[in-house]
């Protein structure tokens, strides 16, 4: 476990290639955490919209591109930085605002437990890093502030 941290702290200061980075952020995330998915989403601000750009271990179309109203749902939210955003059982959870859509995405996956935190660079919100799980227990997301 060691080591995984340590490797995502220096990894990304060694790599040049934009999309090696945000892979190795979010393949990290993922071993850290103990997921079966892990996914960085940006947000693309001419549109509206916050899109899953990088994905670890998806394993459907549907999921690997979910696009999302920036405020909509629950990666709309915690994409414009709102705040970070958890669940033990999100297809269930009335607490979190749903859209068709990325629920179906979702229910294809297999995702059952979710967490994900607001990514921002230079102070501006980027998008957001998530990782769900599906049927293992994410003990990380009940400990998420």
């Amino acid at each position: 476990m060691l080591r995984v941290l340590y490797d995502t702290a220096t990894d990304p200061t060694g790599i040049r290639d934009v999309e090696a980075v945000l892979k190795a952020i979010v393949r990290r995330t993922r071993s850290l955490i103990g997921s079966d998915v892990a996914y960085l989403s940006l947000n693309d601000y001419d549109s509206g919209e916050s899109y899953v750009r990088v994905t670890d271990g998806a394993t459907t179309a549907l999921f690997r591109n979910i696009r999302m109203p920036l405020g909509e749902g629950v990666l709309g939210a915690v994409a414009t930085g709102e705040a970070p955003a958890q669940s033990a059982d999100y297809l269930n959870d009335e607490s979190k605002s749903h859209l068709e859509s990325s629920d179906t995405a979702v229910a294809a996956e297999g995702v059952r437990a979710i967490m994900g935190v607001p990514l921002r660079a230079e102070g501006k919100v980027i998008g957001a890093l998530w990782s769900p799980t599906g049927t293992r227990t994410c003990s990380a997301v009940m400990t998420l502030p």
